[in-house]
């Protein structure tokens, strides 16, 4: 990666909306705690409670001020083109499916593509903790066209919006949008899904839920690490693993 690419949009305080920024000089991690969940997606300096099947409180239910802008090349929300599939579903992670890679020949026991493969990043390690700085560099690494942005900005033509965040324990897991600004995501080789850790529909993935902890996992993705503009008309270039063992960061589940 082009560190001086990644540094010079995080010049002046600029933040690449979580994860780390540079302030002057000083490095600030934003990590997600004691926010109480469900909680209303609209805007951060909302504290009410989402209402059930829904990403905003009662107040917001209607009308949320704070709207994403779209570039019509979302990719359209089609779960069942994977979850109906046992080799696609089994063979194809977050990252795979939020970044667009498709390898159609994969089968359910071939290792995932993970972020920095391609550009030839180390595999990841079981005793290295998972950091948005590491995997910003693997992502750029690999796709150099990829642009930061924020939730309410806009991507250039031919672009749409992921989101990315880490557990710095162990594991780190990406969103795609849609067509409606919704988003959704898919966790390692379960199904594709719509929902949050608390089964809200995601309207802004850094105010939804990310913690599975109490859903029989031990995941929290509290370091939200920003969102960003890839490409939607071409195959990213991503790469799988080359582990065949029982390794989560290969098989990347997360709950």
């Amino acid at each position: 990666m082009n560190t001086k690419k990644l540094r010079k949009g995080l010049k002046g305080g600029r933040s690449l909306k979580g994860g780390r920024s540079l302030k002057g000089g000083r490095r600030i991690r934003k990590i997600t705690r004691k926010v109480n969940y469900p909680r209303c997606q609209c805007m951060s300096s909302c504290k009410q409670p989402s209402l059930e099947g829904s990403p905003f409180c009662a107040e917001h239910q209607n009308f949320c001020p704070r709207q994403p802008q779209l570039t019509g090349w979302e990719p359209a929300y089609d779960p069942d083109f994977f979850n109906k599939n046992p080799d696609l579903k089994g063979s194809h992670n977050c990252a795979a499916y939020a970044f667009g890679y498709l390898n159609p020949k994969a089968t359910k026991d071939d290792p995932f593509p993970q972020p920095g493969n391609f550009a030839g990043y180390p595999r990841f390690s079981k005793t290295r903790r998972k950091t948005c700085p590491d995997m910003l560099a693997r992502v750029f690494g690999d796709m150099p066209t990829v642009k930061p942005t924020t939730f309410e900005a806009g991507c250039p033509a031919k672009m749409s919006k992921i989101a990315l965040a880490v557990d710095a324990r162990s594991d780190y897991h990406v969103w795609r949008q849609g067509p409606d600004g919704m988003w959704s995501h898919k966790p390692g080789s379960t199904e594709v899904t719509n929902v949050d850790a608390f089964g809200r529909p995601i309207y802004d993935v850094e105010l939804a839920s990310r913690n599975y902890n109490k859903k029989g996992s031990h995941l929290n993705y509290n370091r939200f690490c920003g969102y960003l503009c890839v490409r939607r008309d071409k195959q990213p270039r991503m790469r799988g693993g080359v582990s065949k063992g029982p390794n989560r960061t290969r098989r990347h589940r997360t709950h």
